[in-house]
């Protein structure tokens, strides 16, 4: 039978990809990726909620450490060693995307970049990221909180503090409050790859919010909020 030449075109599905970049040179806590939450290291926590979320073509772990290589190992899982160039402090997220991209050959789709050290990020989170990111696909969706606007901006060369959200001083109830702040958690950034191609910048001009609790929004940077981690998943856990 003659091949239909529009065959290829109704097959063809909108690859998405998850990422982990999971460097292993940590200052605040050393080794932070392969520190754990229940049985779980965080990124095994992190592969297996992507794995059971069901939504990807393609997971990805990148890390210059081998031993947080081999936490994906027996599942499946695409394994990347980044350079030393692209895993050192001063390197972005985006140099280390750009490697990875180039690397693996990925020139379109949507990258969902994901955080392990952001460890409530659940695979019911992800599929509904997705559901947003399919009837927006020229933006980025970003996770994170909401918050009241009572923050202020530390200058530390004059030692003094200004407020972020514009206040005459005098504080009304939390409840009357009509601004709010979006604080990124860093958990999830969801992006065309395509457009990251063109732009090297996982931010799109339009930037939609996924908004989760402040308590699934703990992100492991210090021992203070690895305790904060643990005792958070005990308290959902019972």
């Amino acid at each position: 039978m003659e091949k239909s030449w529009f065959m290829p075109y109704l097959i063809m599905k909108y690859k998405k990809i998850f990422l982990i970049l999971a460097r292993g040179g940590s200052k605040g806590i050393p080794k932070k990726n392969l520190e754990k939450i229940g049985e779980l290291t965080l990124v095994k926590k992190s592969l297996l909620s992507a794995i059971s979320s069901k939504l990807f073509d393609q997971i990805i772990l990148s890390s210059d450490d081998k031993e947080i290589l081999s936490e994906a190992n027996g599942i499946n899982v695409t394994k990347h060693l980044r350079s030393d160039r692209n895993s050192s402090d001063s390197a972005t997220s985006e140099d280390a995307i750009v490697e990875i991209f180039n690397d693996l050959k990925i020139f379109d789709g949507i990258c969902f970049l994901g955080q392990c050290t952001t460890p409530f990020i659940s695979s019911d989170d992800l599929v509904k990221i997705a559901q947003i990111s399919k009837n927006n696909s020229d933006c980025t969706i970003v996770s994170g909180y909401i918050e009241n606007p009572h923050h202020w901006e530390y200058l530390e060369n004059e030692k003094k503090i200004i407020p972020i959200a514009k206040s005459n001083r005098i504080r009304k109830p939390r409840q009357k409050m009509q601004k709010k702040i979006f604080v990124e958690n860093g958990g999830i950034y969801a992006f065309s790859i395509n457009d990251f191609h063109k732009t090297k910048n996982r931010f799109a001009e339009n930037i939609i919010p996924y908004i989760m609790t402040k308590q699934d929004s703990i992100d492991i940077d210090t021992y203070d909020d690895l305790f904060i981690a643990r005792a958070h998943y005990e308290s959902i856990k019972k």
